[in-house]
């Protein structure tokens, strides 16, 4: 199976582990399911808030892998928006179970690209959220969810979540051997961070890792916006 050695510790830990929230459903609650590959996600679903109240797998098939995968999902599902499940539960899973080994894919790691195993969840979650969207005619423009640690986050001091933020980009910038560079905080979820493109030619892919790891550590995202940053002292070393 594709890439499984990067999720294969972290799936199998979840495979004996008991529903965290025994499944019950609220009398104003909606239940659907869904069938893909083997495995029935089912979901009970506040038509209020269009919050997931709760989730479990009905059945799946005799696959350990999957049936770890599965119960990762509904654990990390059970509280957020029918919308933002369907929009980043999948991405999130992605993130919450790869090792930390290097990615052996070239450019931006999705789901889809990375392990066959996501296109059960993510199968599953597009079909509950369509028959409710169908159901209910909830049709949303725009996802405004926000976590609570990015609410909890907005509250802090300026100078501690620029601590924060500058601690966890130097680690990762020892970590991919970034030397010169430097980190500005231009907004309450973005960052500036500017380095010599001439210098470190793959920063597309380690921006984007960069925010993968602030998102794993801090549990929402920061946005990591590259600004180019010239090396003056090699501008100096040219002139003589």
């Amino acid at each position: 199976m594709k890439n499984i050695e990067l999720y294969e510790k972290n799936i199998l830990s979840y495979k004996d582990m008991s529903n965290t929230v025994a499944y019950t459903k609220d009398a104003n609650s909606l239940e659907y399911r869904a069938t893909y590959s083997g495995c029935e996600l089912k979901i009970s679903l506040n038509p209020n808030t269009h919050i997931i109240d709760n989730a479990m797998v009905n059945e799946c098939e005799h696959d350990l892998y999957k049936l770890g995968m599965m119960k990762a999902f509904c654990a990390l599902i059970i509280g957020l928006p029918i919308l933002e499940a369907q929009d980043h539960g999948v991405l999130r899973l992605e993130n919450l179970l790869r090792d930390t080994v290097p990615h052996p894919i070239k450019g931006i790691i999705m789901p889809r690209n990375s392990c066959e195993l996501f296109e059960t969840p993510l199968h599953l979650i597009r079909d509950l959220y369509n028959q409710y969207s169908k159901e209910q005619n909830y049709y949303p423009l725009v996802n405004t969810y926000t976590p609570k640690e990015a609410q909890e986050w907005k509250s802090l001091p300026l100078n501690d979540r620029e601590k924060i933020v500058f601690e966890k980009i130097k680690n990762f910038c020892m970590q991919h051997n970034i030397e010169e560079y430097e980190v500005k905080l231009i907004g309450e979820l973005r960052v500036e961070f500017a380095a010599d493109k001439e210098v470190y030619s793959s920063l597309a892919k380690l921006l984007f890792d960069m925010e993968k790891s602030i998102d794993k550590e801090l549990g929402f995202s920061l946005e990591v916006m590259f600004t180019e940053k010239k090396d003056t002292n090699k501008k100096r070393q040219t002139r003589k």
